[in-house]
């Protein structure tokens, strides 16, 4: 981790009672694969093989919300072994909009918990709960597995990442 990066942890408190996550004025499905009845249909799901074509686009685009030298190389993406690893695991999440794949999370086991590698939101979907519902996805998984919680890297001096990450439960 270079100077400008932090660790964050998610521990797991006691499971919640609620079928659904609320973003905003939307409702998510607090299990994978169920959706709800929107104006535009949007969930959290499973990857399935055939969405992995469409995520290093995502990436590359969310990539440029970065400043410049701050992640591996312009255009550089998440390798698709890594990708396929995580998708056969059930560590590799998606967020949909209308059938149209827009987010990901990636996250692998480490230790006793789960690492959150890789967060991906299209920046023309931003804002409206995919990231939090990716985030919030991975949590459930790792409370799922009965791990002790998820941990991530960041950025500490990003002024959208660390209240991004503190509303969602993690601490430094």
């Amino acid at each position: 981790m270079g100077p400008k990066a932090f660790a964050l942890k998610h521990a797991l408190r006691r499971p919640r009672d609620q079928t659904t996550h609320s973003s905003r004025s939307r409702s998510w499905p607090a299990k994978f694969g169920h959706s709800t009845a929107n104006e535009m249909l949007q969930q959290i799901r499973k990857a399935r093989e055939l969405d992995i074509s469409y995520l290093p686009a995502i990436e590359r685009a969310a990539d440029r919300l970065f400043p410049e030298g701050r992640i591996p190389g312009p255009g550089s993406t998440s390798p698709t072994e890594d990708l396929l690893r995580a998708l056969h695991d059930g560590l590799l999440l998606v967020a949909e909009l209308d059938g149209v794949v827009v987010g990901f999370a990636v996250a692998g086991e480490l230790e006793h918990a789960l690492h959150l590698y890789a967060l991906a939101v299209h920046p023309d979907y931003a804002r409206r709960g995919f990231g939090r519902g990716l985030v919030d996805g991975i949590i459930e998984e790792s409370a799922r597995r009965a791990l002790t919680g998820v941990t991530l890297t960041t950025f500490k001096d990003l002024s959208w990442n660390g209240p991004f990450y503190a509303q969602a439960g993690f601490r430094t």
